[in-house]
């Protein structure tokens, strides 16, 4: 099993859910992630929620988000 450190495994993360825990991380509110993605801000808090599972998940496996699903539709 392989390491993979936060910020590696955010910048894999699909780019919505990067960019918004980036955001967060930096002290932004959902008003700035909001305009950032172009979405209403009553979706920040579930991007938020989702991009954090997936973050993870994947510091808690060590794989880079998305890994197995890459090896799956490899075979």
């Amino acid at each position: 099993m392989a390491f993979v450190d936060r910020t590696t495994a955010i910048e894999r993360l699909p780019r919505a859910y990067a960019i918004a825990l980036r955001i967060a991380e930096l002290g932004g509110d959902h008003t700035t992630i909001a305009r950032a993605l172009e979405v209403p801000v009553e979706s920040v808090p579930g991007l938020l929620a989702i991009g954090e599972s997936k973050l993870a998940a994947a510091l808690a496996s060590g794989e880079p988000p998305g890994a197995g699903e890459k090896a799956q539709a490899a075979q």
